[in-house]
């Protein structure tokens, strides 16, 4: 008799745990859930016949975030060229650019950061 409540006396007390373990999980603070990173174009600059340089802003949010620049004609884009920065690290904005080349004279490119 003393052994079975012995057995029933150790599996209420695992149950106690695993019930302590499942309230201090419930009123602990959570870890925050880690937001995107954020990418805000900026101005193109520095401007020539077949070049110029692309701008933009971007908060990793605490994440190494790989910064590329898609451009092209249209919004179909084409071409990618890779920041000077990239990677970006952190949770400020940081400043990006990158030049990019071959480029046809007076013709609209569109450059989002991505």
């Amino acid at each position: 008799m003393n052994f079975s409540y012995a057995v029933c006396h150790k599996k209420g007390l695992r149950m106690s745990y695993l019930v302590l373990i499942a309230i201090l999980f419930l009123i602990l603070p959570q870890p925050a859930q880690a937001q995107a990173p954020v990418a805000t174009t900026g101005a193109a600059s520095g401007i020539g016949l077949s070049f110029a340089t692309v701008n933009a802003t971007v908060n990793a949010n605490g994440a190494p975030t790989t910064v590329t620049f898609e451009y092209g004609p249209d919004t179909n884009y084409g071409g990618t060229f890779a920041a000077d920065q990239s990677p970006v690290t952190g949770t400020t904005n940081t400043a990006v650019s990158v030049v990019i080349y071959e480029l046809s004279p007076n013709t609209i490119y569109h450059f989002p950061p991505s």
